[in-house]
């Protein structure tokens, strides 16, 4: 399982939260600009190292959060929280759903247990994300959900998992709304979870062993098949900062089912264990250099071990230092566009034979700056 080795305190991590520390993270939603804890407005060129300063006075203490809306979450006194105190531990009715699997295709990716009653997947367009209940382990949590049910189903599934005290509506910025059209064209849903407060930075992996959210995940990985009739074969996950620490980990502790993923300033602290040896998700992962350390947290350390771990259990990593600190790579005219990279994520599916970029293979949206060592 997984066994942090980077310094994690919820002192320094609390530096993760852009609301708390780094100010309004609202962004434009066309993916031409940039969004997410670093970005209000401006170009990340100009902000990204700001997220390296000392934190004003006036921060809030442990355990804040900062979500626009944090009264969509549970909280650990609420009885549809699926954990049994303020420790964020899991109680056992969030035992691993994975532990007997829907094998969707013998030798295929597995897709876990439903945990309850499912919802609907309503119709839900670009600008227009619906806040949908899914069922985990004895009580709730929610999403933001794009669906477009006319489609029939058949599509990708993508998550998005926000930066600390960001917004999951931002999923439209930072997955960018090209792709989630297209996604939705497809067939495909694109959720963005809420976080549970009880989670010191949003995510419980963020600060600990916790898999509080990674059996939510399970949870509407099960009921996006069974409803919305998602590719298996295509499960992806967007994260930044607390949320990219999240996908990282979790990605690897699901690589039963996780195809491939795109994390900017994210990645693990320590080994990862994942829960089989006969897959591992492929990665796009972005951060920007030595100056992209927040907390304490050294994110082009992490980014890196990540993209370690992810190539020794046989997938395929670009790491890509953007050089400009904590936050989004700039789209360049002709060179690089942010929108573009979910062509990564449509490239690697679950288990592709052979690996599509190794070689002569890298595509000529991918920025100069990535590298597959």
């Amino acid at each position: 399982m997984f066994r942090p080795s980077f310094e994690m305190t919820a002192t320094r991590l609390l530096a993760l939260s852009c609301a708390v520390w780094l100010g309004a993270c609202d962004s434009d939603s066309n993916g031409s600009g940039t969004d997410g804890e670093t970005d209000s407005g401006t170009d990340s060129a100009d902000t990204g190292d700001a997220a390296t300063a000392d934190p004003p006075a006036s921060t809030s203490g442990p355990g804040s959060n900062t979500d626009s809306d944090p009264s969509n979450g549970s909280t650990s006194e609420d009885p549809t929280d699926p954990t049994d105190d303020a420790s964020g531990e899991p109680t056992d009715d969030t035992a691993d759903p994975t532990d007997d699997p829907t094998d969707v295709d013998p030798g295929g990716p597995q897709i876990p247990e439903v945990q309850g009653e499912c919802p609907e997947f309503p119709l839900a367009p670009l600008g227009s994300p619906a806040q949908v209940t899914f069922p985990v382990g004895s009580g709730t949590r929610q999403a933001l959900v794009w669906h477009d049910p006319s489609k029939g189903g058949g599509g990708p599934l993508v998550f998005y998992f926000h930066g600390g005290g960001g917004d999951p509506a931002g999923a439209e910025a930072t997955v960018t709304s090209d792709a989630i059209e297209d996604i939705l064209a497809r067939g495909g849903v694109v959720i963005a979870p809420i976080s549970d407060p009880a989670a010191e930075i949003d995510w419980f992996l963020t600060t600990g062993s916790a898999q509080n959210d990674v059996v939510m995940q399970d949870s509407m990985v099960a009921c996006a098949f069974e409803v919305a009739n998602i590719d298996p074969y295509h499960i992806h996950a967007v994260g930044f900062s607390a949320g990219g620490i999240h996908v990282g980990i979790s990605s690897l502790l699901r690589a039963s089912y996780m195809a491939s993923t795109i994390t900017y300033s994210g990645g693990v602290y320590g080994g990862v264990t994942p829960d089989t040896d006969d897959a591992a998700p492929s990665t796009l992962a972005f951060h920007g250099g030595p100056s992209d350390e927040v907390g304490g947290v050294p994110f082009n350390q992490a980014s890196a071990l990540y993209a370690s771990q992810v190539r020794d259990r046989g997938g395929y990593a670009l790491e890509c230092d953007h050089g400009t600190g904590h936050g989004y790579p700039d789209n360049v005219d002709g060179v690089f566009r942010r929108a573009d990279t979910y062509n990564f994520l449509m490239d690697h599916p679950w288990g592709v034979t052979p690996l599509p970029y190794p070689g002569d293979g890298i595509p000529e949206w991918v920025p100069p700056y990535c590298s597959e060592q």
